[in-house]
């Protein structure tokens, strides 16, 4: 019999990692959409294009981690100031 041990999922770069616990809730498409004062439309284009915070697909869903979409929405910050313009 094989042996039992914790889940492994991939993650960003499609790497097999171990599997975290966590009782953080994942965000949905119109909480997010809220969240970013975006149209959910914006969401599934960003999707399609791979331009967007990481999603996950639960069966027919897409959740997101709070924190992923943290992370990805400091890469988006506006740097103008620091390219002089």
């Amino acid at each position: 019999m094989a042996a039992c041990g914790p889940p492994t999922h991939p993650d960003e770069k499609g790497k097999m990692i171990m599997g975290k616990k966590s009782t953080e809730r994942l965000m949905t498409l119109p909480e997010l959409a809220e969240m970013l004062g975006v149209p959910i439309e914006t969401l599934y284009g960003w999707r399609h294009r791979g331009e967007g915070p990481v999603g996950y697909r639960i069966g027919r869903h897409v959740r997101y981690r709070r924190a992923a979409v943290e992370q990805w929405l400091e890469t988006q910050a506006d740097r103008r100031d620091k390219m002089g313009w």
